[in-house]
């Protein structure tokens, strides 16, 4: 008769066993699913290489082409800048000739200041009273008068201002 023990260790390791190739099983299904994992994200790497190529591709077709717009007849063509008149931020034209040029710009800002709801006297920390003179004002806090263009060659540029 076989001791009772060893009943039980051999029922132990045989099911130490089957929880081992379980365990490599389960193991080796996840390898294979990282491997599918790896392979799928690498196609998509080589995919999105590709299109990082067609577009450099398109920038580059872009950039080789003419930039001026052939004249068709019947199609509006932008106007000269001599001929637009204000342009917002370059001023306004004053004159243009092949000694110079000369545009100007006016920078201006107003404030409006109204103390009319105030109490007619202030007190102080130290119980001093002082009236207020309330007031309603329009002020131009800043005006700045700007001329610049440029003088004997289009490359010399100057700016005054006032």
């Amino acid at each position: 008769m076989r001791d009772p023990w060893t009943r039980r260790g051999a029922g132990v390791l045989l099911a130490l066993a089957l929880a081992a190739s379980e365990a490599t099983a389960d193991e080796a299904a996840l390898q294979r699913r990282i491997e599918d994992q790896n392979e799928l994200i690498r196609r998509q790497a080589e995919q999105m290489q590709q299109m990082e190529d067609r577009l450099r591709a398109l920038e580059d077709e872009q950039r080789a082409q003419p930039k001026e717009v052939p004249s068709v007849e019947g199609t509006v063509q932008p106007l000269p800048e001599a001929q637009l008149g204000h342009v917002p931020g370059s001023g306004f034209p004053v004159d243009s000739s092949d000694w110079g040029s000369l545009r100007i710009r006016l920078y201006t800002y107003a404030r409006y200041l109204n103390q009319k709801g105030l109490d007619k006297n202030y007190t102080d920390d130290f119980g001093q009273t002082t009236s207020i003179d309330r007031r309603n004002n329009f002020q131009l806090n800043k005006v700045t008068l700007y001329s610049f263009g440029w003088i004997l060659d289009p490359k010399f540029h100057y700016l005054l201002y006032v």
